[in-house]
């Protein structure tokens, strides 16, 4: 249920040099900054969904917000589209 109401703000994410891990920087609810390990394996990332009527939104721009869920610890991260 937590889950389904708060999602975790990434504010940094990278790859291991095999690209099976990512390295996840994110925000947590007291402020301080956490980084985390995930298995690409277990990312499954879904873009926005709903394409009418909000067109105005920020999560339909270019930059948007996706959410990555762990299909491992059913965590979801919010991040925004960027290519840094």
């Amino acid at each position: 249920m937590y889950n389904n109401i708060m999602k975790d703000y990434v504010v940094k994410m990278q790859y291991s040099k095999d690209k099976e891990l990512v390295f996840v920087t994110r925000v947590s609810l007291y402020g301080s900054t956490e980084e985390e390990v995930y298995e690409t394996a277990h990312l499954e990332c879904l873009p926005p969904s709903v394409k009418s009527g909000v067109q105005h939104l920020s999560f339909q721009e270019a930059d948007g917000i996706w959410d990555v869920t762990c299909m491992n610890t059913q965590k979801i991260l919010a991040l925004y589209n960027e290519n840094k």
